[in-house]
Formats: C-alpha cells, structure tokens, sequence
C-alpha cells in the first residue's frame, strides 16, 4: 500500500473568460472516497467523476480541466484533462496513466438531443499507434454513471467489428427518427 505522503493530488483549471490556469492542491483525503481503515493509492476510488465537481463550478464556466495524481514512491502518475465547448455542454476528456506502461483513452461526449437531453459518447484508444473506438453508445446523463447507456459497441476492431458498424448506422437512424419525431 503507498501512503497518503506519497501521493500528490493537484486540478488545474481555466475558466472560459480567462487564458489564466489556476491551481488547486488536494489530500488524498479530499479526493478519494476511502473506506474506514483504507489507505489511499493512485488507484483508489475517486469521490467524484470529474474535476469540475471538486471545483464548486458549473461547467459552462469552464473551458478545461486537469487532475494530476502523483505517486512519489513509485513514481506512477495520470492525467485527467477535460475540454468544454458549446456552454459546457459537450466535452473531450482525455486519461492517461503512466506506470509501467503507458495507457491513454479518450472520450467525446457531445450532446445530440435537447428534448429529451441526449448525449452521445465515444471512448477511443491507440492499438498499434492507430485511435480505435471500443465503445460507443448515448446517455440522458453522462455526469451520473448510473443511469443506463445505450451501448452500440463495446470492443475494439476484431471479428465482427464491420457488422457492428453497420449495425451502429442502423441504429443511429432510428434514433434519430425518434428524436426528430
């Protein structure tokens, strides 16, 4: 286990009316939601999803975020960096962690529907230097992970990876008639 000592916990963030980066430091404490008795890790459950919820700010007053945790004894780190765009309401979110390898993901979230609130979402990652998507699907609410998302695809490339596509198209349509009607 690493202790809360070794680890350093900072958001950097801009708002939209500024070019200005500030910065916030955290405790492991403050960030991670630690049972009685656990202590804190690199990998230990965040409170929040994101670091806007940390901020006490609204999205739509930002244009990014950064979470930077590093752990001094091991000297492991992620990033956590965050877009905004379109008041907030649609985003590019990027996590990378460096340890003793390196892995990258992205996600875009963009919002698709007002009535009823709609966003799309995509995670992509690299397989052989090329970005992949290996996952696809719509969520009335990506803030809350628990509410349902309708998932299209959710693997990457493979056998059946053409179909899928096909099928994302077929579905896209009908969701879209749905929306529209």
């Amino acid at each position: 286990m690493e202790s809360k000592a070794s680890l350093k916990i900072s958001i950097a963030y801009q708002l939209t009316d500024s070019a200005v980066w500030h910065l916030l430091e955290l405790t492991p404490d403050r960030y991670f939601r630690l049972e009685q008795n656990e202590k804190s890790q690199l990998r230990s459950s965040p409170k929040y999803n994101h670091a806007f919820e940390y901020l006490n700010l609204e999205r739509d007053r930002l244009s990014g975020t950064k979470i930077i945790l590093t752990d001094n004894a091991s000297k492991a780190k992620s990033y956590i960096v965050e877009r905004f765009w379109n008041n907030g309401k649609n985003r590019l979110i990027e996590k990378t962690d460096i340890d003793r390898q390196i892995y990258g993901e992205t996600i875009l979230e963009i919002m698709v529907g007002k009535e009823p609130p709609l966003w799309e979402i995509v995670k992509v990652i690299r397989q052989d230097g090329i970005l992949t998507s290996w996952y696809r699907g719509f969520s009335p609410n990506p803030d809350n992970k628990d509410e349902e998302e309708e998932k299209l695809i959710s693997s990457a490339g493979g056998k059946g990876f053409a179909d899928r596509q096909s099928a994302i198209g077929n579905k896209l349509s009908d969701r879209k008639s749905e929306l529209t009607a």
